[in-house]
């Protein structure tokens, strides 16, 4: 894998996790999603670069170095960076190049659509004041675009990354009693807020992220009715049963031009 000094930018930062829920407690950890641009000439060149798992000096470039003990390249465009430390100064952060997001957006990943939709964004960071004297900056219009585009190509198939993640957690987690006591509530209210997410896309409400109460002794119940209220979601769902090819075809010629655009600046 080679590495050379040029750089990756960041497009965009959000928190996601129970943060994103507001489920997150006073000891609750950060979990931030992270899409950046790799360079075009670099592309054309053969050439990849890993994310390194560093403060940002810089917020909109991540500066290529060798990773550290903690980073876990996933592939050769994901990249995981494990915090240090405990509570909100430990800050885990998942980070995806453009291409790797666009593929995934495609296929309704809902990892990633909790990552592109978070309500917490934290790059790029306009001003409110601002956006109402100057307009949005390039920035923030790029991302209103991106996440648009992204929308169309909502289909039936969110079904299936929210159903495997929803049942993934019931029965390794919860089913089994490896959680116990607070641990096996939050799993709980992880699987509901899941699974109403994924209700709200296929009725064609948006991305919804909702917080969960308490459960009580409702639990088990809430947690049944969740995955029951998902199906029945889908089932009467009025989105297509995959991602339109002219939905498709959008989101990639966005990407398109987002490369050459950064190819036209490097020049």
């Amino acid at each position: 894998m080679t590495q050379d000094s040029s750089t990756n930018r960041v497009l965009f930062i959000t928190e996601v996790g129970s943060a994103a829920w507001k489920m997150n407690h006073p000891l609750s950890d950060s979990d931030r999603f992270v899409c950046y641009l790799m360079p075009t000439k670099d592309i054309l060149r053969g050439r990849m670069k890993l994310v390194p798992n560093v403060e940002y000096t810089d917020p909109d470039h991540y500066t290529a170095s060798e990773p550290d003990i903690n980073d876990v390249v996933l592939d050769g465009n994901s990249h995981f960076s494990a915090g240090s430390g405990v509570g909100p100064e430990k800050i885990d952060r998942s980070s995806h190049e453009l291409g790797k997001v666009v593929n995934e957006v495609v296929k309704n990943n809902s990892n990633f659509l909790f990552g592109i939709y978070s309500p917490i964004v934290l790059n790029p960071i306009q001003d409110p004041s601002d956006y109402m004297e100057h307009g949005p900056s390039d920035e923030t219009e790029w991302f209103s675009t991106f996440k648009y585009l992204a929308a169309q190509c909502m289909s039936k198939v969110v079904y299936n990354p929210i159903n495997g993640m929803a049942v993934h957690n019931k029965i390794k987690y919860y089913d089994s009693g490896k959680d116990k006591g607070w641990r096996r509530e939050k799993t709980a209210r992880t699987i509901v807020r899941t699974c109403n997410f994924g209700i709200a896309v296929l009725e064609g409400r948006g991305f919804v992220f909702d917080s969960v109460p308490p459960l009580g002794d409702k639990e088990s119940v809430e947690v049944e009715n969740a995955l029951v209220r998902l199906k029945a979601a889908r089932d009467a769902s009025a989105l297509p049963a995959r991602p339109t090819k002219e939905a498709e075809d959008d989101l990639r010629e966005f990407l398109y031009k987002t490369r050459l655009a950064n190819l036209e600046e490097d020049e």
